[in-house]
């Protein structure tokens, strides 16, 4: 389930795993797992979708938590997610703004807007995926997929997923944004958002000058195309320009 990337008196990095609810009314949830083995309530200084994993940083305090905070507000925060998308994507950033979709009747989905707020999102083209590799999930369809680096630059709800699909290279596995690709990519039952929180930098928080969560799900085909890259990604440099004004960017 959860795995414990760094912690301190003051805050707990986790690495979430897909699929999972931070909070809510759910058999198991972020909130619930720090409950139990914590013994007091979370509070959440940053958020990932219910699909996407990755790290994630929680606060013992409210002093803790409006210090992190103020760091993710101020720049101080430099944020990587890996993923794996449809076609053959160009490195690139895109400048798009994005609002509440009134008009779709689905819960918390997003759109691109002229009305919506300022959101720009840096991609890098790590590889295009070789025949060797998608011969490992034999039900992907045929086509071009690429493994690339997001690194926004905004922290607008949806923001990567989104982006991503307004150029037309929707992340594989996004039932929300137009990546379903049927069967591919299953997590246990359910099929997995390629899109995972791979680094986190938060220079002036005590002990955390940087984080990895190394993808290691077994049968993921993000984890698969990850490793064999591994090296490529870790060595590209960190940039700290990540103001999270509102906290959600996947």
């Amino acid at each position: 389930m959860v795995s414990v990337a760094f912690e301190n008196d003051d805050h707990t990095v986790i690495s979430k795993p897909p699929n999972l609810h931070i909070d809510g009314y759910y058999p198991q949830t972020v909130r619930s797992w720090y409950l139990e083995t914590r013994g007091r309530a979370p509070r959440f200084v940053n958020q990932l979708d219910y699909p996407t994993s990755g790290l994630m940083v929680i606060a013992s305090s409210r002093k803790a938590a409006g210090f992190a905070g103020r760091e993710f507000q101020a720049r101080a925060v430099a944020k990587t997610y890996v993923a794996l998308v449809v076609g053959d994507v160009a490195s690139q950033t895109i400048s798009a703004p994005i609002a509440d979709d009134t008009a779709d009747p689905r819960q918390f989905c997003m759109c691109i807007s002229e009305t919506g707020k300022h959101s720009e999102t840096h991609v890098e083209r790590i590889a295009a995926i070789p025949e060797d590799l998608r011969e490992l999930s034999p039900s992907l369809p045929q086509g071009l997929y690429t493994l690339v680096v997001l690194r926004p630059a905004t922290g607008r709800r949806h923001q990567l997923r989104l982006h991503l699909a307004h150029i037309g290279h929707p992340i594989v596995g996004d039932q929300l944004y137009g990546g379903r690709l049927t069967d591919i990519n299953q997590c246990g039952e359910e099929e997995r958002l390629c899109l995972h929180a791979f680094m986190l930098s938060i220079p002036n928080l005590s002990g955390l000058p940087f984080l990895e969560a190394p993808l290691e799900f077994p049968s993921d085909l993000l984890a698969i195309v990850f490793n064999k890259y591994k090296h490529t990604i870790e060595s590209m440099p960190v940039s700290v320009s990540t103001p999270c004004t509102d906290l959600p960017s996947s």
